[in-house]
């Protein structure tokens, strides 16, 4: 399982109240400035921090977690991030010591959280959007913003999938066979590099045996036979491991 962006946010959001300070304070416990509190949050949910970027050496910055944006392919715009909870935004490029870079978590809704300044501390506000120049979500971590919307559509193709998991169970498919059935079948196979897109799709054909006999052996099945698909096949084709 990916880690996930929330783990981090949560963090961050358990720090407000909490002093600003630089140097040697910035990562925490007592204390944090705006990248060393982004970065120590970061760590706390397991995210992996490239070289440069570090709570036990106490390195990174605005510029470093750009730099890291960049290098991974993981900017967008400020417009973008700021509809994503746990997007970080970003301000300095090119500097981020002082009062010209800064770095804070999108709560998704138009506010933000992190250490602002000496008089406000950790603390969560408005987003003012034309302040940051980037915004950046990290590759292979999990964004539930960034998950597909569950739609009618897609729960009636769940439905219909488990229907024909329902009835091949009951009825196997067999070599030869054409019907709706066995272009599911086929399109799982093709779903997973067993069988080629050219191969007829409503046709139980010698390809989708071929496939079928492959898929047995990954999946580990007793029965390998090729000729026939249903029993443990269908439940290990619809719930890989």
């Amino acid at each position: 399982m990916p880690q996930d962006i929330e783990d981090a946010v949560v963090f961050a959001l358990a720090q407000k109240g909490k002093p600003y300070r630089t140097n040697s304070e910035r990562f925490g416990d007592a204390a944090f400035d705006c990248s060393g509190l982004v970065i120590r949050s970061l760590a706390e949910a397991g995210i992996p921090l490239p070289n440069g970027i570090s709570v036990e050496k106490k390195w990174g910055n605005s510029v470093s977690l750009w730099r890291w944006a960049k290098d991974v392919g993981g900017l967008v715009t400020v417009e973008r991030a700021v509809r994503i909870r746990g997007a970080i935004l970003i301000r300095g490029r090119w500097y981020g010591n002082g009062p010209l870079g800064d770095v804070k978590f999108s709560l998704g809704d138009g506010r933000q959280t992190g250490a602002g300044s000496r008089r406000t501390g950790v603390a969560t506000t408005d987003v003012r959007q034309g302040f940051f120049h980037d915004g950046f979500i990290i590759p292979g971590v999990h964004y539930a913003a960034l998950e597909p919307p569950v739609t009618p559509e897609m729960l009636e193709a769940i439905k219909r999938l488990v229907d024909w998991g329902v009835r091949v169970t009951a009825t196997p498919l067999r070599q030869d066979e054409v019907n709706r059935d066995v272009t599911i079948l086929n399109l799982l196979l093709i779903e997973r590099g067993l069988l080629a897109t050219s191969a007829p799709m409503n046709l139980y054909s010698k390809q989708t045996r071929d496939a079928v006999v492959h898929f047995k052996k990954l999946a580990k099945l007793s029965n390998r036979v090729g000729k026939v698909f249903g029993g443990e096949a269908v439940a290990a084709i619809l719930h890989p491991r």
